[in-house]
């Protein structure tokens, strides 16, 4: 990401020092700020400083890279606590073309600077591809953090070809019966 902004001259205190706020965007990364400053006489001084933005509490998604159609499927997420106080997350896994097999919430308490992993058994329904939604909420239902991605979802399958021969001295009927298991292209 490349962004650029640019305050006009502020004022400097007795020492010559200089306080500037700035609204970080809402990206987990280094930030680069450099600070050029010339005087009437023009005097030139600059300085380069690294910053780092993250947030408070951290989900970090721990997913397979694809799923297969009627997969039994174990997917979760490490959810980390960068604050100064213990806390009560509810984690919330909202998904397409899967199905859970407990509830989509569960809520869990974090000890500061600990993380705590949350797991979901699931089964892939889909043919096609898998949503997932992954969300950290406080006991106020305020988002803490939340991520959305997709996965695709294969069908493995080995065709099957079934004949039948002989001989009949008279009509027959044969009956052919068609599983309920197939895929159908």
């Amino acid at each position: 990401i490349s962004q650029a902004y640019a305050f006009t001259p502020p004022i400097t205190d007795a020492n010559g020092n200089v306080s500037v706020n700035v609204d970080m965007p809402d990206n987990l990364t280094t930030w680069k700020i450099v600070a050029i400053a010339v005087t009437p006489d023009a005097a030139f001084g600059s300085n380069t400083i690294n910053t780092i933005t993250s947030k408070d509490v951290i989900i970090r998604p721990f997913l397979p890279r694809f799923l297969s159609t009627g997969d039994k499927s174990q997917l979760g997420a490490l959810i980390l606590n960068r604050t100064p106080d213990d806390q009560k997350i509810a984690v919330e896994l909202k998904a397409e073309g899967i199905s859970l097999s407990d509830s989509p919430i569960k809520t869990v308490s974090i000890e500061s600077g600990k993380q705590v992993k949350v797991t979901w058994d699931t089964t892939t329904t889909s043919k096609d591809k898998v949503k997932i939604g992954l969300a950290a909420k406080n006991s106020d239902g305020l988002i803490l953090d939340a991520i959305e991605t997709e996965l695709p979802a294969y069908v493995y399958y080995t065709p099957q070809t079934v004949a039948t021969s002989g001989e009949v001295s008279a009509v027959k009927d044969e009956i052919v019966k068609i599983p309920t298991n197939i895929v159908k292209e």
